[in-house]
């Protein structure tokens, strides 16, 4: 059986990265380690912070390095499990 489901979450510029880390990727991380693929995309206008969104700066990193460690941290919480992260 094929599963699909759409989860959309609109923000304005005024929502951090944290905030949107939280609400659009987080629910994603827990459907990945439970083992669906998910895909996290972000759509707009040129200029509108596409690529800030997803990578961050320095100072503020972005929903990709947050999710890196999301899953990292996860993996290293549940040692006893095998993880296969490709």
């Amino acid at each position: 059986a094929r599963a699909t489901m759409l989860s959309l979450k609109v923000h304005g510029e005024w929502v951090g990265l944290k905030v949107s880390f939280e609400t659009a990727a987080v629910p994603g991380v827990d459907k990945t380690v439970a083992g669906y693929n998910t895909t996290i995309f972000a759509y707009g206008i040129t200029s509108a912070g596409k690529t800030h969104t997803m990578q961050g700066s320095p100072g503020e990193p972005g929903i990709i390095p947050l999710v890196a460690r999301e899953l990292f941290s996860r993996q290293r919480a549940d040692a006893g499990t095998e993880w296969n992260i490709t």
